[in-house]
């Protein structure tokens, strides 16, 4: 397997370069990468205001390229979102985003529904906008599974759109909520998709002293990807603390 699509566990919710720096050094001792996630969106991008709960998640846009370190062990993405209404602009705000982010960046989660698998075959011919062709990990939502008929069958048979152009499929119900992981969902998905060609991860509620989530998931598909956002928040965006205490408890999962 290419070392950079090996299995991950993610943090989402960097605002600062310090907090990325203090996340690598808090993930030691194992042999995935840290995902390094930053969110944007068609609002923030555009100056547009935003709910105050992602005010604090979301850095400005010309900071981007300060946030990620070029270093082996990190995946560096940008979760981008968009109300169906703005998806006509995906292209061209993913593109703004790789300008802004600069080489360090490798890709990109998409909280979207099924984005138009022509605007990811586009991203990765697309030299211009994006030298090195972008990663892409599908949030498997609420709303993503409702429009696959309601099934993890259906989400199987939608994946299929993706083979390669997407790299992961991350199932996740919460949506940066903090609400718990439902693992017996969550394995129905990893079932379901387990022979697709997207690599596939979960999220949903975890944290330092929630982790025990994702256990069954991991008992059963120990290659799993998973990702933290919700329970890392404080008042004022990332706890680092709570982030720290997540990422070293995690390392001891999946060494």
């Amino acid at each position: 397997m290419r070392e950079d699509l090996a299995p991950y566990v993610g943090v989402t919710g960097f605002t600062n370069r310090k907090q990325v720096e203090d996340a690598l050094l808090a993930f030691t001792h194992t042999s995935r990468r840290l995902m390094v996630g930053v969110l944007a969106s068609y609002k923030s991008l555009r100056g547009m205001p935003l709910k105050p709960k992602w005010a604090v998640q979301t850095p400005h846009a010309d900071t981007l390229a300060e946030l990620f370190v070029l270093y082996n062990r990190a995946l560096n993405l940008v979760h981008y979102a968009a109300d169906r209404v703005d998806l006509a602009h995906l292209a061209d705000d993913l593109a703004l985003v790789a300008q802004y982010a600069g080489l360090c960046l490798d890709g990109f989660q998409l909280n979207v529904p099924w984005p138009d698998p022509d605007v990811l075959r586009w991203c990765r011919k697309t030299r211009t906008s994006f030298p090195i062709p972008p990663r892409f990990v599908l949030q498997v939502s609420v709303e993503a599974v409702a429009e696959a008929g309601g099934t993890m069958e259906g989400v199987a048979s939608r994946l299929a759109a993706y083979e390669g152009l997407a790299d992961y499929a991350l199932f996740d119900a919460s949506g940066g909520q903090g609400k718990p992981l439902d693992a017996e969902r969550a394995l129905a998905f990893l079932r379901a998709c387990d022979g697709s060609l997207v690599r596939l991860g979960v999220a949903g509620g975890l944290g330092a002293d929630s982790l025990s989530l994702i256990m069954p998931v991991l008992a059963e598909f120990p290659f799993t990807s998973f990702d933290a956002q919700g329970k890392l928040q404080g008042k004022n965006g990332l706890d680092v603390a709570k982030m720290e205490r997540y990422l070293a408890r995690a390392a001891t999962l999946v060494r």
